[in-house]
């Protein structure tokens, strides 16, 4: 915070005589007390003068604009020549003299795109304008948590009506099934081989649609868990040969990077689901090419005291206008894809408590499932 005394000594006269309190406290303390609260605020603010001179900031405002925290009271025009959308916002608020509450404000720092809610408090005294006061506040978590918010109400909805969908399907479906049994049968005791094939396409193409219906009642409800306690690093190794096999078959190097982590409380048989289905999904990524890496690491993450389980390939990459769909149900970039599979997983790993990430930057992408570990 700059050290502009008087100015915030005359803040706190004007507040002071405003709310009535005299010379029942010491000035002096009271300004301490006011700074000290001002520079451990998380939230931004600001007193600004009737000159446009910012005369009081906190560290939160001098990290929100990139602003040396010891540089001397300046116009506003030079302080957040930077941030436009900041400026015109303040200008206009001395112009108008007005004030506002929650106003949304963006602008963008370091080649990202920053989200404020705005507070405009006018100092008056006597119907004398002193100053004003601003506080700004990121809400770019709270958005974030919005837009997961949204997501699961989407599934949800998806879910629901994938249900009603996948029981309507799956009663005749079995009829059909069985009366092609019959019939395949019939046609083997007369000998029509020919016939026979047609039948067992038929049938493939019936199973295809109810591994269809089954993954979708697993979105609408996934099936009862079976919780205990591993390490995922046992999980990826009972699938280890699988996805070897995969990646030879596609010509893809396969690479385990597997660190001692703490331990997980999951349900086993649906993790293996929820990595083969990362796993093919980054192999599929990758076969146009005719070659790359698929790397599967384990590590644990001391901040969040989390397991994270990276799934990363080498292929095109995700463009940046699809990531905040991939996730969506029935929304795919294959050409013959369902657009169930991560929406699956998705659930999945939120029924453990944790969550999916996804990072891609033009080249490759790596899936992170992240999982609470288990208190020992």
């Amino acid at each position: 915070m700059c050290q502009s005394q008087s100015e915030l000594s005359k803040l706190f006269e004007i507040f002071g005589s405003h709310q009535g309190l005299g010379d029942s406290v010491n000035p002096i303390l009271v300004l301490h007390a006011v700074q000290w609260m001002f520079s451990i605020l998380p939230s931004a603010f600001i007193y600004q003068d009737t000159d446009e001179l910012m005369i009081e900031y906190n560290r939160a405002f001098a990290d929100l604009v990139e602003l040396s925290a010891s540089a001397a009271p300046q116009p506003l025009l030079i302080i957040l020549n930077k941030n436009p959308p900041l400026l015109a916002l303040f200008e206009k608020t001395l112009i108008e003299q007005i004030e506002f509450r929650s106003l949304l404000v963006h602008f963008e720092r370091k080649e990202k795109l920053v989200h404020l809610l705005v507070d405009a408090h006018v100092i008056r005294s006597d119907q004398v304008i002193h100053g004003w006061v601003f506080a700004c506040r990121e809400i770019d978590n709270l958005m974030t948590i919005e837009a997961q918010v949204l997501r699961n109400d989407k599934l949800a909805t998806a879910g629901k009506m994938a249900a009603g969908i996948a029981h309507e399907i799956r009663n005749p479906l079995t009829s059909i099934r069985g009366f092609l049994q019959v019939l395949e049968r019939d046609l083997v005791s007369v000998g029509l081989e020919k016939e026979q094939v047609y039948i067992q396409l038929m049938l493939s193409e019936i199973d295809r649609v109810n591994q269809l219906v089954n993954q979708m009642l697993l979105l609408a409800k996934p099936a009862d868990l079976v919780l205990e306690i591993v390490t995922v690093n046992e999980v990826i190794e009972n699938i280890a040969s699988i996805v070897h096999s995969d990646a030879l078959l596609r010509n893809i190097n396969c690479h385990f990077r597997l660190e001692q982590t703490a331990r997980v409380r999951v349900d086993r048989n649906h993790l293996k689901q929820v990595l083969l289905n990362l796993v093919s999904n980054a192999l599929d990524a990758m076969e146009d090419s005719g070659t790359g890496t698929l790397t599967i690491s384990t590590h644990d993450d001391q901040v969040t005291r989390a397991v994270r389980i990276d799934i990363s390939d080498t292929g095109p990459g995700i463009p940046s206008y699809m990531i905040d769909r991939i996730f969506d149900a029935f929304f795919t970039m294959k050409e013959h894809g369902t657009g169930l599979g991560l929406a699956i997983c998705q659930r999945l790993v939120t029924e453990f408590g944790g969550e999916i990430r996804v990072l891609s930057k033009g080249f490759g992408t790596t899936f992170s499932v992240i999982l609470p570990a288990v208190k020992e």
